[in-house]
């Protein structure tokens, strides 16, 4: 007997403001620098991985022939 197929959950995506609104909750400068390090980082890696996919969409073509 075959398991049915699990949903897939989109990720949940958050706001300038609920960004900014737990920015300005938090007391620490420490912890405010975290949180601000660790947003960059996020960032960063999703603009990589779509360098990454843009590469990977213009190799499939070589020649004229899709390649999987």
């Amino acid at each position: 007997m075959k398991k049915p197929k699990k949903d897939k959950e989109l990720p949940s995506v958050l706001s300038e403001k609920s960004i900014s609104k737990i920015i300005s909750s938090v007391d620490n400068l420490k912890h405010i620098a975290d949180i601000l390090a660790k947003l960059e980082c996020i960032r960063t890696i999703g603009a990589d991985i779509n360098k990454l996919g843009e590469r990977a969409r213009k190799k499939d073509y070589k020649n004229g022939i899709k390649r999987l």
